[in-house]
């Protein structure tokens, strides 16, 4: 079970930022985003994030030959040639951008099939706040007993996570 604390505590710690009273249903709506995302979104993420890896390669390609090119504009004006390293290190450049201009357009971008479970995640925000105002509306010795119960049960699940 010590393999589910650390993303468990992860997710509870940006659950903390939150009003105490909406805590679980916070945490409940990242878990199932989570889910969301792994089985849904997978693959338009992922295309999302090679498209910005290749601008990125791009970009820091041409801030890298940036001085360069201005060396040999400067060579070129003076009646000089490239030298040999310029030369090989341009057709290495042209080779990587190539290769990443091929990554940026194999990788179009795709929709998301289906959109989160938004009401799934606002009923249980709503039910977590109902839930808190019961628990401290209501005596813990009444008839709304399942109110402390689940309270109680996310007090052990928060000190599970952290451990003490």
């Amino acid at each position: 079970m010590g393999v589910l604390r650390a993303p468990a505590a992860w997710l509870l710690n940006i659950a903390d930022h939150f009003p105490r009273a909406v805590q679980p249903g916070i945490y409940l709506t990242l878990v199932i985003l989570l889910i969301w995302m792994l089985t849904r979104a997978r693959r338009p993420i992922y295309h999302v994030v090679l498209r910005v890896a290749c601008l990125a390669v791009d970009l820091l390609i041409g801030l890298l030959l940036l001085p360069e090119y201005a060396f040999t504009r400067a060579q070129r004006a003076a009646g000089g040639r490239p030298g040999p390293l310029v030369l090989a290190g341009g057709q290495a450049a042209e080779k990587v951008l190539d290769g990443a201009a091929d990554a940026y357009q194999a990788h179009p971008l795709v929709r998301i099939a289906k959109r989160p479970p938004l009401t799934l995640i606002a009923l249980l925000i709503v039910a977590s706040y109902v839930d808190y105002w019961l628990l401290h509306k209501t005596p813990p010795n009444t008839a709304i007993k399942v109110a402390h119960n689940i309270w109680n049960a996310w007090a052990h699940f928060v000190t599970w996570v952290r451990g003490s």
